[in-house]
């Protein structure tokens, strides 16, 4: 049994990870996952609730962080706690401006000590934590260097730099907190698509006890809780927040609604057709927060490195200042000094937090477009993807039939015959001719419908409808006509031929145009349909590469050929019969949230059944990667140039600021992808 909290105030990954791997070790919990984007941690186990037990270990780890269960009211973090990083700034900035100006007086010891003071206050919390790190985790972090950076600068007589750095830093750590919270409000707002509660006959009701067949009502402006079907009522409906389409949609009766959509003007009557759990907006809100868990590679590389890092650069710095006294056989304050810079600059925290966050934001703006991507790793394969094969019906095509051509004999209506015939009919052929045909035919007699084969009229005049191989069951000669997919049959002749053909999706050409234009190397097109019908759809959308009549372990097949060429290939497809595929392709994406086959067998989920979606799929995990990637490099690129200037001109109060700035530019730059881009 899943049970999330809530860990406001924790923008620490080093103390996220020791209060993960700590409650691991909690009494009937199996495993715990950490999700620092949003900063919630899931145990797997027994469903008592652990609120009180989490709140002690974080106090013990870290304080300031306040643990609330998922579902209660959100935590806030307490204007004392706040307060009281403010009055340590305060009174550590009051101390260092006061020993300046006792300094400038010549009374030097007082200032000494009046900067030791600022750097004890400024540096009490970081040294606490990181007293705590190596006691409880054996571990060093960030908190452990700056800690010993001050106590070393305050042993070689450098009192103001101690005190500036300890201070920059305690800064810096709120700067940084503050965006990373913002960031983080942000995200949280995907889960605010679903109420709590719904409006009925009877009143107010949660909207987890409402069941199937029940009537909801939902107000003009407010958002619809579950799925349903109108029964009552008609507006307009914002369904942006679920499917990403702009455009309002038309409500009125037996129009299907989703949860998550928001009413118009109108007040509507909803009679529910899925549960709390299962409706639209809660796969969403799943998919969403299920996604951080699927890393990507340079998730994961963050991950490790962060683990060898801290240790690694506390090494690096221990040699810088003990290799040049066994070789002079002096001790050096100067390399010391270079040492605690190195130390300083070194900090992985830009790293550890925005990359994961980059992720998670990636997701998040995603799914604002109507794209549910299910985690990191997906977002990263489609990124790099350049071959992307589609299936054609319910995916380039609408999965309606219509009338593309007519044959007919001399004297004959192939279309109204046909029309008469099919006058009863639901099957989808039928409706394609009779919805094609003004003025059906009057037809005498019996009508019988033929299983597999088609109908017949059998009366002053016996009629057949229906496929070739009806035609050569009742011995007619076809060859008058040219191929097609209804034939029609009067007394014993063929006097017309009506050709069919799925229609196409009024977006499908213009998305095959942007994909190609946004670099995709390889469009193709795999169908189980026949070869004609393929091979029209392809020449349509400007496909090179196609294949028909395929059973779904022949598009396995086709697919794995398309793989052993491209490193990435992405299947679109209805993600039910296609399900094989789907899950075999490198990024596999269903089209719409109709079924539980699309949304658990695919990686990824266009929400609306838009198919230009999968455009803004590949546009937003491009940008997400980049994001990533630069990152990384200004990351890495920055302190590798702070590291290399220490041996030169050591300040350390540069390294700080250095550290500090790239921690908030990182988080910027990716929450920065939250934003709305076409």
């Amino acid at each position: 049994m899943l049970d999330s909290y809530i860990l406001e105030g924790l923008h620490c990954a080093d103390c996220g990870e020791k209060i993960r791997k700590a409650a691991c070790e909690f009494e009937g919990i199996d495993s715990a996952h950490l999700n620092l984007a949003r900063g919630v941690l899931t145990l797997d186990g027994s469903e008592q609730n652990r609120t009180h037990a989490l709140q002690q270990l974080c106090n013990s780890i870290e304080s300031g962080i306040t643990v609330k269960r998922v579902g209660d009211s959100k935590p806030q973090q307490s204007h004392s706690s706040l307060l009281k990083e403010f009055w340590q700034i305060g009174l550590a900035a009051l101390l260092i401006i006061a020993a300046i100006i006792l300094g400038a007086l010549n009374f030097n010891i007082v200032r000494n000590i009046m900067l030791t003071a600022a750097t004890l206050v400024a540096v009490f919390k970081p040294a606490l934590m990181g007293i705590k790190g190596v006691i409880r985790e054996g571990s060093l972090d960030e908190n452990f260097l700056l800690t010993l950076a001050a106590i070393s600068a305050l042993f070689i007589g450098e009192y103001i730099e101690a005190a500036a750095v300890t201070l920059l830093f305690a800064v810096g750590e709120i700067i940084e907190s503050r965006v990373t919270a913002k960031s983080r409000k942000s995200i949280e707002k995907l889960s605010e698509i679903r109420p709590d509660t719904v409006h009925t006959d009877n009143g107010d009701r949660p909207a987890a006890q409402i069941k199937v067949g029940e009537i909801i009502i939902a107000h003009p402006y407010e958002r619809i809780a579950l799925d349903g079907i109108v029964v009552g009522g008609s507006g307009q409906i914002d369904a942006s927040a679920i499917t990403g389409e702009s455009i309002p949609l038309t409500a009125e009766y037996g129009t299907e609604v989703l949860g998550g959509m928001t009413a118009g003007a109108g007040m509507l009557r909803i009679q529910v057709t899925g549960d709390y759990e299962n409706s639209a907006a809660a796969r969403i809100i799943k998919l969403v927060e299920e996604s951080e868990s699927r890393k990507g590679n340079a998730q994961r590389f963050i991950t490790r490195f962060a683990k060898v890092y801290t240790p690694l650069m506390v090494i690096l710095a221990l040699l810088i200042t003990v290799t040049p006294w066994i070789v002079t056989g002096t001790f050096s304050v100067d390399w010391l000094r270079k040492a605690l810079v190195f130390l300083v600059a070194s900090c992985p925290c830009a790293l550890v937090i925005s990359v994961p966050l980059a992720f998670y934001a990636g997701v998040g703006a995603a799914s604002r477009k109507g794209v549910l991507i299910k985690g990191g790793v997906h977002l990263e394969n489609l990124a790099k993807a350049h071959c992307i094969a589609f299936d054609k019906t319910g995916t380039l095509t609408t999965g309606e039939l219509e009338v593309t051509n007519i044959h007919s004999a001399d004297g004959y209506d192939p279309l109204a015959i046909g029309a008469g015939a099919e006058q009863y009919s639901h099957h989808p052929v039928a409706t394609a001719i009779k919805k094609a045909c003004k003025t059906p035919a009057k037809l005498d007699g019996e009508i019988t419908e033929l299983a597999g084969y088609g109908v017949a009229v059998k009366g002053e005049q016996t009629v057949f409808v229906g496929a070739k191989r009806l035609m050569e069951k009742e011995n007619i000669d076809t060859s008058n006509m040219p191929d097609g997919q209804v034939y029609v049959a009067v007394d014993g002749v063929c006097v017309g031929v009506i050709c069919l053909a799925d229609k196409l999706r009024e977006d499908a050409r213009q998305t095959i145009k942007s994909l190609k234009n946004a670099g995709i190397k390889q469009l193709a097109l795999l169908s189980g349909d026949s070869n004609i019908a393929v091979e029209s759809v392809a020449k349509e959308c400007d496909i090179d590469f196609w294949q028909g009549q395929l059973l779904p372990q022949d598009k396995v097949t086709a697919l794995n050929k398309l793989k052993s060429s491209h490193k990435s290939v992405v299947f679109v497809g209805d993600g039910i019969n296609d399900a094989p595929v789907l899950t075999e392709a490198t990024v596999g994406v269903a089209m719409g949230l109709g079924t539980d086959a699309a949304t658990h067998t695919a990686d990824a989920v266009l929400s609306s059944g838009n198919l230009k979606d999968i455009e803004q799929a590949i546009k937003i995990s491009r940008r997400t990667v980049s994001t990533v990637k630069t990152n990384i490099a200004l990351a890495l690129g920055v302190k590798a140039a702070v590291m290399v200037s220490a041996f030169f001109v050591p300040m350390m109060w540069a390294a700080v600021v250095a550290d500090v700035v790239l921690s908030v530019v990182c988080c910027l730059n990716s929450a920065s992808l939250l934003k709305s881009r076409q």
